[in-house]
């Protein structure tokens, strides 16, 4: 198509105001596979881009192909600089994934046209299947690691599974994962520190807690003394806003125990409007100051 059609220009008005408002809208960036899903979608959204500049410019191949290309990036670079409004930085690999995007789409599209004989079409076509293939693999590689974790619930952590380095964070702390029997599974054992905040930081798929009471897991003090734990519990607006509250204080001793944790009265003593509809992180410090004493957790789920 070489003319500018109406539906190409809704299509081309629509992704130019879609791409810079994906920059700048928050709220999926919480845990590392939500950063991978997000650089991901850059080498998708992009590869739309140059997909529709290639559609809709009135030039010959190459000419498409230099103007699709350029296209893109200098929207993927404007996308860039105007998210800088709303706080965010300038990230250089965000316009390597777009032009990686914008790149094998092209390419793709390329080789779908070019080709004399009926075997060099098919060959050629199979080869453009396959460049479209990368542009989309990444996303949905992550995206069943986001929804293979998703689907546990009410379970939010039990450090089972090939992605689980990549939901939780140690602070303070040094984290082993070991493996118990075939029961128990894998758990963590957490080694603290004597900072204030020592333990695990925990970013779980399941962001609707609405449905659920308590946050339950199970503890115990593998080595040195009982220890008070204090746990946090934050929706995406305040991540690392942490408020000690008697409702989430539990003392962890010897002897592995299920500990239960009120939700709602959590987020009612830490004194601000985290929304239980979209909880991002939790956290279990150590308020005791016991260096090197040895906690293990595990099974950490909602009831």
């Amino acid at each position: 198509m070489a003319n500018l059609s109406i539906r190409n220009l809704v299509l081309i008005g629509l992704l130019l105001a879609a791409v810079p408002a994906a920059h700048l809208l928050p709220g999926f960036d919480s845990s590392a596979v939500e950063q991978q899903i997000r650089d991901a979608g850059h080498v998708v959204g992009f590869a739309a881009v140059a997909w529709i500049l290639y559609e809709i410019l009135p030039y010959g191949l190459a000419g498409k192909v230099v103007a699709a290309f350029g296209g893109a990036m200098l929207i993927g670079v404007i996308a860039e600089l105007a998210q800088k409004l709303a706080g965010h930085f300038f990230n250089p690999y965000d316009i390597a994934r777009d032009a990686v995007g914008a790149g094998l789409m092209i390419l793709a599209r390329v080789l779908w046209e070019i080709g004399e004989s009926r075997a060099s079409r098919l060959l050629l076509r199979s080869v453009a299947a396959i460049s479209a293939g990368f542009v989309f693999a990444p996303l949905l590689y992550w995206g069943w690691a986001f929804w293979g974790e998703r689907l546990k619930a009410p379970v939010i952590m039990d450090f089972e599974g090939r992605f689980t380095d990549l939901y939780y964070a140690q602070t303070n702390s040094r984290i082993e994962l070991k493996q118990g029997d075939a029961l128990d599974g894998r758990y963590a054992e957490i080694m603290l520190g004597a900072a204030p905040r020592s333990g695990i930081r925990i970013s779980p798929a399941v962001y609707d807690w609405r449905a659920w009471d308590h946050l339950v897991f199970d503890a115990e003090i593998v080595s040195g003394s009982d220890v008070r734990v204090s746990i946090h519990i934050n929706d995406y607006d305040h991540i690392g806003h942490f408020a000690d509250t008697p409702a989430g204080m539990v003392t962890v001793r010897p002897g592995l125990s299920s500990y239960r944790i009120p939700v709602a009265d959590v987020i009612a003593q830490a004194a601000r409007a985290d929304d239980p509809a979209n909880i991002r992180r939790v956290a279990i410090f150590a308020r005791s100051r016991n260096r090197g004493t040895i906690l293990r957790i595990d099974n950490i789920r909602l009831e």
